[in-house]
């Protein structure tokens, strides 16, 4: 009696330590922080990133509402999708963007945002659409259609050069955070990384 006491409360113990490892690792209960690579899909990796940049919001077709972003931002839709890692790909890596067209267009619209937002009074032809928390002029089934292959074709293009790396997911998300070459790592935005594995499971 005395024994099956005391391995219960090891059992319990050992529990409580697991539970807190993962969730320091940034994952929710039942998921592991770092799923097994070889069966990583794009899907999977846009799903937790959308759920890891508007999951607080009902609406995700959204620019971001941080106007306080050090040089603005242009960041839209479910992951955040910026005008400057759209316009980087299309000047060095065109072979990677399928619908060239759709891309510029999503370009020009970034630079309506870059125009209008945090300019209210201040321009005679304000537009609070294109303004931050605004829905910008992406709203039809075609134009979100579009940018879900344009943000997955990106994501594919940075999951290939993180898996040549030594912590693969780790740096997948920092690049799609803070940009490739970015020196910041998960202490920065910790919950960031928390909602993407809450989502990666999912």
């Amino acid at each position: 009696m005395e024994v099956t006491h005391v391995n219960k409360k090891i059992s319990i113990l050992l529990l409580g330590v697991f539970m807190a490892i993962l969730s320091k690792a940034g994952a929710n209960p039942g998921v592991l922080a770092y799923p097994p690579e070889d069966n990583m899909g794009i899907d999977n990796l846009y799903k937790a990133f959308s759920g890891a940049e508007t999951e607080a919001f009902d609406n995700p077709w959204i620019r971001t509402t941080f106007r306080e972003a050090e040089g603005g931002s242009t960041a839209f839709g479910p992951v955040q999708l910026t005008g400057n890692l759209v316009k980087n790909y299309l000047l060095n890596k065109p072979e990677i963007i399928g619908d060239k067209d759709f891309a510029n267009r999503y370009l020009m619209n970034a630079r309506k945002f870059a125009e209008h937002g945090n300019n209210k009074g201040k321009i005679p032809h304000f537009n609070p659409d294109y303004d931050y928390g605004g829905q910008g002029g992406m709203s039809t089934e075609a134009d979100q259609e579009g940018y879900s292959k344009l943000s997955k074709a990106i994501m594919e293009d940075l999951w290939a050069k993180a898996k040549t790396t030594d912590k693969p997911l780790e740096n997948m998300i920092k690049y799609w955070r803070w940009g490739e070459g970015s020196d910041k790592s998960r202490d920065d935005d910790p919950e960031y990384f928390k909602r993407f594995f809450k989502h990666l499971g999912e």
